[in-house]
């Protein structure tokens, strides 16, 4: 007879797949996920009843006590939009590119402090990648990494690193 393998982890997690936390009153698609110590922040995305109505709110999902939290932001908010990229990066959650609203897609790049819940628009010093969707991010030491991703008219196999410090896209 096989061993079971031993329990790990919070108790409620394990069971995890077996709940059904309701979150943002209902089916959330195309949106972008990151996880900060004990917290899954959620960002934007879809409705499955309207595929043209994108959001822009943020979620966070306290893994200790489960209960999910709309996060209040200020500043530059970004636009509603779906597909977008999302990381962590030393504290502060970055977002680039997207599909908006009007189905025009994105190279934005915001910030938000979650010290403060404040967007920022960030302009680099020299030309950002261009309009895309799904593409990857990936943090590393001083900035991040952009890979690839879907254009209007052509998919990408690009490869950028943004200098955080400087402010600076080096491809």
């Amino acid at each position: 007879m096989d061993k079971m393998p031993p329990k790990r982890g919070h108790p409620q997690l394990r069971s995890l797949l077996l709940l059904h936390l309701n979150f943002a009153k209902g089916a959330r698609l195309r949106h972008s996920s990151t996880l900060i110590s004990k917290k899954i922040y959620i960002f934007g995305g879809r409705t499955n009843t309207d595929p043209f109505l994108r959001m822009n709110n943020l979620f966070s999902l306290d893994l200790d006590t489960l209960n999910w939290d709309e996060v209040k932001c200020t500043g530059a908010v970004p636009s509603p939009r779906s597909s977008m990229s999302l990381i962590q990066h030393q504290g502060l959650l970055y977002i680039f590119g997207g599909c908006t609203e009007n189905e025009v897609y994105s190279k934005e790049l915001f910030s938000l402090n979650l010290k403060d819940n404040k967007w920022k628009c960030i302009q680099t010093k020299n030309e950002c990648p261009s309009e895309r969707v799904s593409s990857t991010m990936i943090s590393y030491e001083n900035g991040i990494f952009l890979l690839g991703g879907e254009g209007e008219v052509e998919d990408f196999s690009d490869f950028f690193f943004l200098n955080l410090s400087k402010q600076t896209l080096f491809y």
